[in-house]
């Protein structure tokens, strides 16, 4: 096929890019733009589905205030709030009476009365007792009154999230974002009547619309996913089915308008998410490659030989998934080793503000979060988020030492091949400086921009430099991907070396180079 369309189904934004390949001597490449209506054109689809107060369909760019909305029955009641109890002040004892004061004793009975102190310790006297005992009593209840109000606070927090969930389970707004996030991912809240995956197959039937429209039928389809290594087939196979049940979707309409045109109760009927096909069907008949996402990233770097010889570590923040992938190049093509997906993103950092800070709209904070450029009042979250990623990557670290000592070579050589390591970072979380954080021995950190991806013949004009760490992955999922991915696990990447390198042996001190 003359065309190869590059997908990046995100969670807050999709981008697409298109290789035309007409002339394999000067391949083009251009970004989709949307339209935004009066706004013009922009190049970023925001990932959002909207059921209309008639009962039509809005894709990406719609108005919220005409969303369709719809009282959900519940048997469960407003949700009651107790005070504990505030603990009572304390009884104190009564208060000792003053004695009588003694009579004046003659000096002998006084000069008796002396030596009788000296050889036993004065007491202490009863008031001395009760001020001592009165002391102790209000102590322990300051004590209870300010942990009582510590519980309360708690109390009241985890209520006020308990109404606000009351609140909004009793309306179900039909404005559907983060649906991506929901279909890849167990680890996100969804509390809509239709499943995620018929949202994401409404959505990416509307983008084939778009894509056919200025394309025809002549367009082979490179789509990324969230994965690891590990869990790549069962997102693989996921990407697969919503791609195909939206092709199938496509089938049954003539043209995008009778589409925009059908009322969601018809869409729900004649969505199918269990259509059978085979691998042969999803590369022959439909046109479709699922790539993780972190790999196709790396294809925009090593194809234009931006990257050194050796280990690398690549981070592609998303809204949903941080993807991190562990790769060696002596060549053109990377040699991954590791490919880590974890389930947070931007979105994990502003639900977790959220949480913490009587449950602020996520909307809005979003939008906070934006302009301030992930701003101070994010750090502590931000913090938490860097703290899990380094746990990560020093788990794959620890793995590679143990399988570099399991081959025999001197264990400085790995320890010098680490120092001062390239880590690129690409995806919308890749624009704030704040997100960005050195690893262990890969401090030289990068961020993908417009010279460092060197696009040929791109048509787009005026491309902001911030935008290309966002459209990098489209970028690379353009680019065809002929052969499979070329996995050598961290066990086995020492494998091939000599044993017993001298230190003094540069070509390994530096980089392995030949890795």
């Amino acid at each position: 096929m003359s065309y190869t369309v590059g997908l990046d189904f995100g969670t807050h934004q999709t981008k697409i890019c298109i290789e035309n390949a007409t002339n394999a001597n000067q391949k083009l490449y251009k970004f989709v733009e949307f339209n935004k209506g009066i706004s013009g054109k922009v190049m970023l689809l925001p990932s959002i589905v909207q059921v209309n107060l008639d009962h039509t369909i809005s894709y990406g760019f719609v108005e919220e205030a005409k969303a369709k909305t719809v009282d959900r029955e519940s048997n469960i009641g407003r949700p009651a709030f107790k005070i504990p109890a505030m603990p009572k002040k304390p009884i104190y004892p009564p208060k000792p009476t003053k004695k009588k004061k003694k009579e004046k004793l003659h000096w002998k009975q006084q000069l008796k009365a002396l030596a009788g102190r000296t050889s036993k310790p004065q007491e202490i006297s009863p008031l001395e007792k009760w001020k001592k005992s009165v002391e102790k009593l209000e102590k322990e209840y300051q004590e209870a009154i300010s942990l009582w109000r510590k519980d309360k606070k708690a109390l009241e927090k985890a209520y006020s999230k308990k109404l606000l969930d009351w609140e909004q389970d009793k309306v179900e707004h039909f404005h559907y974002r983060y649906f991506k996030l929901a279909s890849f991912s167990s680890e996100t809240r969804w509390k809509h009547s239709i499943s995620p995956d018929v949202i994401s197959v409404w959505y990416l039937t509307y983008v084939l619309f778009l894509l056919q429209e200025k394309l025809g039928n002549d367009f082979f389809i490179q789509m990324g996913v969230p994965s690891g290594i590990k869990e790549f087939k069962r997102q693989e196979r996921k990407a697969q089915k919503l791609l195909v049940s939206a092709y199938h979707l496509l089938e049954q309409f003539k043209s995008k308008d009778e589409f925009l045109k059908t009322k969601y109760t018809q869409l729900v009927e004649k969505t199918t998410l269990e259509i059978p096909f085979s691998e042969e069907d999803v590369f022959f008949k439909y046109g479709i490659k699922i790539i993780p996402e972190a790999y196709a990233c790396l294809l925009t770097l090593t194809h234009q030989n931006r990257l050194p010889k050796g280990m690398n570590l690549l981070m592609d923040i998303g809204g949903g998934s941080t993807d991190i992938a562990f790769f060696t190049l002596n060549g053109q093509e990377p040699d991954i080793h590791s490919v880590i997906s974890l389930h947070k993103g931007l979105n994990y950092i502003l639900e977790t503000y959220s949480d913490q800070n009587n449950n602020e709209e996520v909307k809005l904070l979003q939008k906070e979060f934006y302009a301030d450029k992930a701003g101070e009042k994010f750090l502590p979250i931000i913090s938490i988020y860097k703290s899990e990623v380094k746990k990560e990557i020093k788990l794959l670290i620890s793995d590679l030492y143990r399988s570099f000592k399991a081959s025999h070579i001197n264990p400085n050589n790995l320890k010098n091949a680490l120092q001062d390591r390239p880590l690129v970072f690409c995806g919308g979380g890749a624009t704030y400086k704040n997100m960005r954080t050195s690893i262990l021995g890969f401090t030289d950190l990068k961020v993908i921009n417009k010279n460092f991806l060197n696009i040929p013949y791109l048509l787009n004009k005026n491309i902001s430099n911030e935008l290309y760490p966002i459209f990098s992955t489209a970028y690379g999922l353009s680019i065809p991907m002929i052969d499979e991915l070329k996995l050598t696990p961290v066990e086995k990447i020492f494998e091939h070396l000599p044993k017993n390198v001298p230190n003094n042996n540069n070509d390994y001190i530096h980089g392995l180079s030949d890795i």
